[in-house]
């Protein structure tokens, strides 16, 4: 029995010299394998006749540059993935070293910028109300400081808003020079300044190139400026009670 695959193959010129002498001895033995035969090549012309000539040249086209772009899809794939460990620990690193410049800027840099928010004020030429107001002061600042190591003498007082925050400025004299102080009415946390040696209460830091030492009580903020040693500055807010804040923050705001 011939099988209907060999007839195919015969039919369609497939087979070697060998191979089709084979089955040309078996054809010539069996008419039911001849008229198989010739079944198959009258279909085979039937569809030759009726078959119609599609245009592919355009979608092969689209095949071969879709087949284009998996394969470059395929290449890149590789070279991620041959180096994605190393390029997501450089992304981590990358992540890590930003976060802590972040950080050590913002350690840096945030108190100074507050600080300066905190002095935008440029005071006039004094009016005799002023000057009363700042031998008043003078006088009370020096009933209520709490030792008699410092003598502070109010040269000027002045109140205005700033980020939101009253604050009451004041440019002191003491026998060491001149100070300025700001009362802040509220709690603030400057950030950058850092604990001071011997003094946990206060923490300092500089604004430009002038010391400042801060002292906040959950309630009110003093800080206090002057081109002096970090540790004269902690003596002379020693004298600078907490209560002064509450007086100085009932002035009017000019």
């Amino acid at each position: 029995m011939i099988e209907p695959i060999d007839l195919h193959a015969f039919a369609d010129g497939e087979l070697n010299s060998v191979d089709r002498t084979e089955l040309q001895a078996k054809l010539d033995a069996s008419p039911d394998a001849v008229r198989e035969l010739e079944s198959i090549r009258n279909l085979k012309a039937l569809l030759k006749r009726q078959a119609q000539e599609v245009e592919t040249r355009e979608s092969w086209k689209h095949c071969v540059g879709r087949l284009d772009e998996i394969d470059k899809a395929r290449r890149v794939e590789s070279v991620v993935g041959r180096f994605a460990p190393a390029l997501c620990g450089l992304f981590l690193f990358t992540i890590l070293v930003g976060g802590l410049v972040a950080r050590r800027h913002g350690e840096t840099s945030g108190p100074k910028e507050y600080v300066s928010r905190l002095l935008p004020f440029r005071s006039s030429s004094e009016s005799k109300q002023d000057k009363d107001e700042a031998e008043w002061l003078t006088h009370l600042f020096n009933q209520v400081r709490q030792s008699r190591i410092h003598t502070f003498h109010v040269l000027k007082v002045n109140g205005y808003i700033a980020d939101g925050i009253p604050v009451t400025r004041m440019s002191l004299r003491d026998d060491k020079g001149d100070l300025l102080v700001l009362l802040l009415p509220k709690s603030v946390d400057f950030g950058e300044l850092t604990p001071m040696a011997g003094h946990p209460e206060y923490t300092s830091g500089q604004y430009g190139q002038t010391n400042c030492v801060a002292r906040s009580n959950g309630a009110s903020t003093t800080v206090l400026l002057a081109d002096r040693p970090f540790d004269e500055l902690a003596d002379a807010m020693t004298d600078i009670p907490d209560s002064f804040v509450t007086i100085t923050s009932h002035r009017p705001v000019k």
